[in-house]
């Protein structure tokens, strides 16, 4: 799930990924001002985002990304 601020987009448009697997994207449009906040199973995934990227080795329940 995403919730990204007008102009934020991703580059990955996927609405599943099989449990076990990785995931990433890119998101483009992301200014230094904003705060970016990846969940997985609820729980906030620390090191996830950096430099435009979310990457996640193991996707182990519902991922959600916001940017505001």
């Amino acid at each position: 799930t995403y919730t990204l601020k007008s102009g934020v987009t991703s580059s990955n448009k996927r609405t599943s990924v099989p449990e076990g697997s990785a995931y990433s994207t890119t998101l483009k449009g992301v200014s230094g001002s904003d705060t970016v906040t990846v969940k997985m199973g609820g729980t906030t995934v620390s090191g996830a985002y950096s430099n435009g990227k979310v990457t996640i080795d193991s996707v182990t329940g519902n991922i959600v990304i916001t940017v505001a």
